[in-house]
């Protein structure tokens, strides 16, 4: 025998040995009629329990390659020519014993017969019987392997389609039951709606009938208080009676010296009475009696300066910031008081007053004399300021765009040496370096208008105007102090969006803030947010009366920045100007003043040379413009030129300086010629720039600033 691999010495059980001639037979009992000369058959035989079956044949007389490993089987029959193949497969499907077979078919196609054994008895018998049928009938090589395909093929195909209608009855039989659970789950869910929506009904009634209850207990305990109300005030006065009867009876006989006194203690209550309205009559009550006064005016026998006078007091009352406030100052002139109710009255009613600061004295010429009176760790050291750059910084034609933030730092403490403050207060240098770092950082460079340039703009302008004769002397070093660190500190945080578009996004701030002056106030949080830093805290050597002042007027001039408050503002500023002076010894005036001095400040850009105007207008018209595209990416109505496909920014530019601009500059230079009336020229030669570009509709002449990158 010509083996592939050495075949061990086996000795065979009978029953074994039986069963391997019985195989043998029924493989070659089939081709017998065919073969002339069985020697020279050929058979390989494979599988690793077809031992025995390739000994069998080998005693047969037949030449037997045997090979344990089904892989050789392609090998085998590739190098030599083979009649019979007798492979086993290992228990597997159709599928496999079509693969194997297929794949020795495309290795040689001119093996006699193909049997391929399974350990399945079911298909190896069904396959044998198909293979002699088909060898009885004489049939050719070709078509026996190609019915033989056929036959595993469609066995395959049969067994997978029995499969497939068991698997499709499951599946509907288990689709059938899940559908009738979902009726009755239906049905359970429209049982359980139901009777949500009488609950619901049963609910809503109750809910009615209880608040007609509570309506109803309501009137009864309101009923019951007046009640009681009554029977106590009927009580009183049976009390009061009785006392009354009691001391008549007691007094019968000095009843007549008793009327006297009592006649004249009521001529003294009368008196009181009428002193104390008198001195307690507010402005709104006076502007009253003034104008019913002037109704009775005799027109015909009419007296110019009565009428005129009685008008101006008309137009102070209406100048009036506290209309309906009482004037505790009269009052505390005809009523004896002592100094506490005095000051409770004018702490529980005059809570939006200045309180009075005792005046600091001056400061000297130069901040260095006061300082080097100071401790060591609270003294400053000087600044190195040129002259060119000093002269600038006291103009408002100064132009931040050459300085770095880093450079800003020194200027603005050479704001607070220059004007006496940093000595006056006591502020330490490193806290007032570390004040000036943390509001630069809260500042958003992102914002093309409301950054730290603008912050700085606002500070210099204010720096400026106090520097002159004018607003020195009238503004108190204090309330210098408090004004210098509004004007730092009036957009912190700025988001770069108006206050309108916080309220109509309903934004935290808004909700904060009750829609009232949302960013102001906001700003003002962060201020005293860096103030309570030890750090940071330039306040520190302020006394609780100073510092009390101090916050009062910082607070009430960033929230006059307010563009919702221009209108009352200049109409205020105006009024009292026309109708008397400005006194600095009047709290509420340089209130009025400083509100005034850092609302212009704010919106001073159109005044300065049309250089520095354009160059602002370009920013705060692009911050606009971001604006617009928010509102329409959130659903928004634009707000007026905001929207950047439909816009005009010269005849916003015109609009502003007409409506906003100039009567609150027109109203200042009357105040102070010296401080505002290049300004003012400045703003109408602006105007007539915007109003030539805007009919030209030329671009910027060559040499202008670019908006900064």
């Amino acid at each position: 025998m010509a083996e592939q691999e050495a075949l061990p010495a086996t000795t065979l059980p009978p029953q074994a040995a039986t069963a391997c001639d019985a195989a043998a037979r029924a493989v070659l009992e089939p081709v017998e009629p065919f073969l002339y000369n069985p020697k020279a058959l050929r058979v390989i035989v494979a599988g690793s329990n077809q031992q025995a079956m390739a000994k069998k044949l080998e005693k047969l007389g037949y030449p037997v390659v045997y090979t344990k490993e089904e892989k050789k089987v392609l090998e085998l029959l590739a190098q030599s020519t083979f009649q019979i193949a007798y492979i086993q497969q290992p228990r597997g499907s159709l599928a496999n014993s079509i693969t194997l077979f297929e794949a020795i078919r495309q290795v040689d196609d001119t093996l006699s017969i193909i049997m391929v054994v399974q350990e399945n008895a079911e298909v190896d018998t069904t396959l044998r019987s198909h293979v002699l049928d088909c060898i009885e009938e004489n049939m050719p090589i070709s078509l026996l392997n190609t019915r033989t395909e056929a036959f595993l093929k469609n066995r395959l195909m049969k067994t997978h389609l029995k499969k497939l209608l068991s698997r499709r009855h499951e599946v509907l039989q288990k689709a059938d039951d899940a559908y009738a659970r979902l009726k009755d789950h239906e049905d359970q869910l429209d049982d359980v709606v139901d009777e949500l929506e009488k609950l619901e009904r049963e609910k809503n009634e109750l809910a009615s009938l209880n608040a007609v209850m509570q309506e109803k207990f309501v009137k009864l305990e309101e009923e019951k208080q007046a009640k009681l109300q009554q029977i106590q005030n009927l009580n009183d006065q049976v009390e009061k009676i009785r006392q009354s009867v009691s001391a008549l009876q007691n007094e019968h006989s000095k009843r007549a010296d008793l009327e006297k006194i009592l006649g004249e203690k009521d001529k003294e209550l009368e008196e009181m009475k009428k002193k104390v309205a008198e001195a307690f009559e507010s402005p709104i009550q006076k502007l009253t009696r003034d104008v019913a006064n002037l109704s009775k005016i005799d027109f015909q026998n009419l007296d110019r300066q009565e009428l005129r006078k009685t008008l101006l007091d008309l137009m102070r009352s209406l100048g009036n910031s506290d209309l309906y406030r009482p004037t505790f100052e009269r009052l505390f002139k005809v009523v004896d008081l002592d100094e506490t109710t005095k000051n409770w009255l004018m702490d529980q009613f005059c809570q939006d007053s200045l309180p009075l600061v005792p005046p600091r004295s001056a400061p000297p010429a130069s901040a260095q004399l006061m300082n080097s009176n100071l401790p060591q760790s609270d003294r400053s050291p000087p600044l190195m300021i040129d002259k060119q750059l000093e002269a600038s910084l006291q103009s408002c034609e100064f132009e931040v765009w050459g300085f770095t933030n880093e450079q800003l730092i020194p200027l603005w403490e050479y704001f607070f040496q220059d004007l006496g403050l940093s000595a006056q207060f006591r502020i330490p240098p490193l806290a007032l370096n570390a004040f000036l770092r943390a509001a630069l950082a809260k500042y958003h460079e992102a914002n093309p208008y409301h950054n730290v340039r603008h912050a700085f703009d606002v500070t210099q302008t204010i720096f400026a105007w106090l520097k002159t004769n004018t607003f020195n002397s009238f503004v108190p070093p204090l309330e210098k102090f408090a004004l210098v660190v509004a004007a730092l500190c009036h957009d912190l945080d700025h988001p770069g969006l108006s206050n309108q578009y916080m309220i109509n996004t309903q934004s935290d701030l808004a909700l904060t803030y009750n829609d009232r002056s949302v960013l102001e106030n906001f700003h003002v949080y962060h201020t005293f947010l860096m103030l309570q830093n030890p750090d940071c805290n330039i306040t520190a050597n302020l006394s609780a009366v100073e510092a009390k002042c101090f916050r009062r007027t910082l607070i009430s001039a960033v929230l006059a920045t307010d563009m919702s408050y221009h209108f009352e503002l200049v109409s205020r500023f105006t009024t009292q100007l026309e109708t008397s002076s400005l006194s600095a010894d009047d709290p509420k005036h340089r209130e009025l003043v400083i509100n005034i001095l850092l609302h212009a400040a704010d919106i001073s850009n159109p005044v300065k040379s049309f250089r520095t105007a354009k160059k602002w207008a370009d920013l705060v018209f692009e911050e606009f413009l971001n604006q617009g595209d928010l509102e329409k990416k959130h659903g928004l109505p634009v707000s007026p030129y905001m929207d950047r496909n439909n816009t005009d920014q010269v005849k916003l530019s015109i609009n502003f300086l007409n409506y906003m601009v100039k009567p609150l500059f027109s109203s200042l230079a009357k105040f102070s010629r010296a401080a505002f009336e290049q300004l003012v020229v400045n703003m109408t030669n602006n105007q007539a720039e915007w109003e030539a570009r805007g009919a030209q509709s030329q671009p910027l002449p060559e040499g202008e600033p670019q908006e900064p990158k």
